[in-house]
């Protein structure tokens, strides 16, 4: 195990992906079948969602452990991480992210290829797997501090995030481990995944964005534009409180949100880029507009730093609005840089742009809610 010992047991767990990304800028983005010029350079870079929440929860400052699987290599004399994990973790050290790290010699570490337009900053991501697609609970069981903090303290607030880059099978095992010991369960349900429903008995909420929002409800069987109910003001009354009414994918998500918590009876975090946020729960939809002005740069990473930004402040038991708010502004910040773990705002940047947003809540009916 990698890292050394910490007086002050980690309050949030990340159990999940690590990659060291290969960046590259280019002038458009390829369509399929075509081939374009980047560069003239590129970066290698740390990430992976799981990485890189780890190290926004850290700036925003929780303190962080990382259970994860890195590759190895076989020398004559020694075996050690590949050249790729080295990369991948060099940030969470610098942030002094607790790494609970297994190496597999039977694989490499992971590997992203991120293509970025530099005009609009919007992005296309492959993922090879590698070591992540062999991460496993036995790992987080004997590894994690704070699973081992949380069961001989009850009443010790802490926190686990999940990611879909690594096994659902150990996710969800997991769930149920960190859930039992009284964590903060929160799944990223990013690449979308099919979630058993007795999964969703560990989970303390789940979040997506527009894309993994719709996704998430076909895996469910739900079908957005078939779910109109008698609650579906509750989504018009957020889609007017976000100012979204005008992108009809962000409008469908949001039903696709409302209509997932629905389903599951976990509240759902929906973010919006440009729009901002809402969380679905049973009293209400806390909604959160984006209205801070930043020049973007990139957008890889800025989910990432908003959820990390989100599990540290509940973690800290700020309330749900000032959550969001700080999930929100941290997002909105990380666009403004480069590099998915660089890019990622400290708390005083955070508690600043945070300042400027205002929440707003939205009533929900009290009938139709599936029970947990």
């Amino acid at each position: 195990m990698a890292g050394a010992s910490e007086v002050t047991a980690p309050n949030v767990a990340v159990f999940g992906s690590i990659t060291c990304d290969v960046l590259v800028q280019c002038d458009a983005l390829p369509k399929p079948g075509e081939t374009v010029l980047g560069g003239p350079s590129y970066e290698l870079a740390a990430g992976g969602k799981g990485a890189n929440q780890a190290y926004a929860a850290a700036a925003a400052g929780a303190t962080v452990e990382m259970v994860c699987r890195v590759g190895g290599r076989g020398g004559d004399e020694a075996l050690e991480e590949d050249a790729f994990a080295q990369v991948a973790s060099a940030g969470l050290r610098r942030r002094k992210v607790a790494m609970r790290t297994h190496t597999d010699f039977e694989r490499r570490t992971a590997l992203a290829t991120v293509a970025t337009c530099r005009s609009s900053g919007e992005n296309q991501i492959i993922v090879a797997a590698g070591a992540n697609a062999a991460l496993t609970a036995a790992q987080f069981e004997e590894q994690s501090a704070a699973l081992a903090s949380g069961r001989a303290d009850p009443t010790r607030p802490w926190a686990v995030i999940l990611q879909g880059e690594v096994p659902p099978e150990a996710n969800w095992e997991v769930a149920a481990k960190a859930h039992a010991a009284g964590a903060f369960v929160l799944l990223n349900n990013a690449p979308a995944r099919r979630v058993p429903h007795e999964a969703c008995r560990h989970l303390d909420m789940i979040a997506v964005n527009e894309g993994e929002a719709m996704t998430t409800c076909k895996h469910f069987g739900l079908l957005v534009d078939e779910l109109r109910s008698s609650d579906s003001q509750q989504s018009s009354d957020v889609v007017q409180a976000l100012q979204c009414g005008g992108d009809g994918e962000a409008s469908r998500a949001v039903e696709a949100a409302r209509c997932l918590f629905v389903a599951t009876g976990v509240p759902v975090c929906l973010t919006l880029g440009s729009h901002g946020a809402v969380v679905f729960n049973e009293e209400e939809a806390v909604t959160v507009r984006q209205t801070l002005e930043v020049k973007v740069v990139s957008t890889v990473g800025a989910g990432d730093a908003s959820l990390g930004a989100l599990i540290a402040a509940l973690v800290e038991q700020r309330p749900l609005e000032e959550a969001l708010r700080r999930a929100t502004a941290a997002g909105t910040l990380a666009c403004s840089g480069e590099g998915a773990q660089d890019a990622a705002p400290d708390d005083e940047a955070i508690t600043k742009a945070a300042r400027q947003l205002v929440s707003r809540t939205v009533a929900a009916a009290r009938s139709g809610y599936a029970a947990r």
